[in-house]
């Protein structure tokens, strides 16, 4: 049974309005947070999906439900932190995905797999079309990002 898809509904705006009204700064364009804090959200980002796994090994049905949806929270908190272009950002990767072939792979007997002629998403693109410079960021001559220039949200 396929579920409708309300068409006002938005994962990543729920996630947007509840970082603002927890007090985060939420950025309008792309740009690089600090390491300390992208380490923090890397750390709870870490914890949910090793709750998920446990709850897989324990086959506990609700365990995974609410695990995949605190991973998806989390993962998504860290793409508006970014100011990631979102709808933009995943209709790229998408179009990359949908390029691949089902098939066996290395990883998995069930895997997608990169035909021939394959190209891989366009992010750097995407983010400029969105307003990213990376020398807005980096240290003059070199491409090395500069922390003092990042965003603590």
């Amino acid at each position: 049974m396929k579920e409708p898809m309300p068409t006002t509904y938005s994962e990543i705006a729920d996630v947007r309005e509840w970082l603002k009204m927890m007090g985060w700064r939420v950025p309008t364009e792309p740009g690089h947070g600090t390491k300390a804090r992208l380490r923090d959200r890397l750390r709870l980002l870490q914890e949910e999906v090793n709750e998920l796994k446990r709850a897989v090994e324990e086959q506990d049905l609700v365990g995974q439900a609410d695990g995949v949806v605190d991973v998806t929270w989390v993962a998504l908190s860290i793409a508006v932190l970014l100011g990631l272009p979102w709808y933009e950002t995943w209709n790229e990767v998408a179009r990359s995905n949908w390029a691949k072939d089902p098939g066996a792979t290395a990883r998995s007997a069930r895997d997608a797999v990169k035909p021939s002629g394959w190209k891989k998403p366009d992010l750097a693109g995407v983010l400029e079309r969105a307003g990213y410079r990376r020398t807005a960021w980096t240290i003059d001559e070199t491409d090395e990002v500069e922390e003092g220039r990042c965003r603590e949200f």
